[in-house]
């Protein structure tokens, strides 16, 4: 029934009774986290609710709702959300967790999204009053720890597959909020791509310049790029007139239902853009700046690289 329905109330209450009967069944958990993907905010709180109920301690669960947190605009569903969020999330997960939202308690989340300032607040200091203080400060300050006296490597608490995860899906905001603390939102603007949004993967032309309207850039002179070239056109017009650095950020939100790798054909034709672009990529590209995914430290080595940019124009 979850498979074959089309009816996602149907699909939301079939997915509960499931993991009402079997907690944690992975099928249910991922029906309801692929309605997350599909639909609106109202229907939304119903299905962070359901995630509440049955979802303890599943990662990907915990990711999409903290995706869900930091995108919605309805206060109900940060509620509900937070909620949610506060009955699954385990003690062990959360470090991960703290650091994954911290650079959500800032200045500029608190004059421009108060409700994702207050719950991310309200799931922060939950963890705090569950976890052990040294753990908690570690966290916060992503510090490095050896897990064990007879380890001599170092794992970051905010450096875990989970927390990349989380810290990939909500790039954009989180390399803004870097970009402000270091002074480089002064000189540079970045536009970060989602490329599992891409439905021509080898033409993503259209879904590019959808995303560029979205951020609220200009649209084109004449008409939609519809090809490859045009859309070359278009970023190298905006190269031209923009007052600071334009940096286009190619990554994949793991979160989504729909992740696919990067096209040779679309790789090829991007090699002859110009400005400045780089790929977030388990394949690092030949030519263009590439990082990995996995990098325990992908965000600092981005701004480290951004800094260099910097510098060098």
């Amino acid at each position: 029934l979850i498979e074959t329905t089309q009816d996602e109330d149907t699909r939301r209450q079939a997915a509960y009774s499931l993991g009402k009967i079997d907690p944690g069944n992975r099928q249910a958990i991922a029906a309801l986290i692929e309605l997350l993907s599909e639909t609106n905010d109202e229907f939304t709180r119903r299905v962070a609710e359901s995630l509440g109920q049955i979802a303890t301690g599943n990662p990907e669960a915990i990711a999409a709702l903290i995706r869900i947190l930091s995108t919605t605009n309805h206060k109900s569903t940060s509620r509900d959300v937070t909620q949610s969020l506060n009955k699954i999330v385990q003690n062990d997960q959360m470090p991960s967790v703290v650091s994954a939202l911290q650079h959500f308690l800032c200045d500029q989340t608190h004059e421009t999204n108060y409700d994702l300032y207050e719950y991310s607040f309200e799931i922060i200091w939950n963890c705090a009053q569950n976890l052990p203080y040294p753990i908690f400060y570690q966290a916060w300050h992503h510090q490095l720890i050896t897990p064990h006296p007879e380890v001599p490597e170092t794992t970051g608490v905010g450096s875990t597959p989970f927390t990349q995860s989380l810290n990939l899906a909500d790039l954009p905001k989180i390399l803004d909020a870097r970009l402000v603390e270091t002074q480089l939102i002064e000189s540079l603007q970045l536009i970060c791509i989602d490329t599992s949004k891409f439905i021509d993967s080898d033409n993503p032309a259209l879904d590019i310049y959808g995303q560029f309207l979205d951020k609220n850039f200009p649209q084109h002179p004449n008409r939609e790029p519809e090809t490859l070239a045009q859309l070359k056109f278009y970023w190298n017009q905006l190269c031209r007139d923009s007052d600071k650095h334009p940096i286009l950020i190619f990554y994949q939100d793991p979160t989504s239902p729909a992740a696919q790798g990067l096209s040779p054909t679309f790789l090829d034709a991007l090699t002859r853009f110009d400005g400045t672009i780089c790929l977030i990529t388990d394949t690092p590209h030949p030519t263009m700046p590439s990082f990995l995914p996995q990098d325990p430290y992908l965000i600092q080595t981005i701004i480290t690289w951004l800094q260099r940019t910097v510098l060098e124009a």
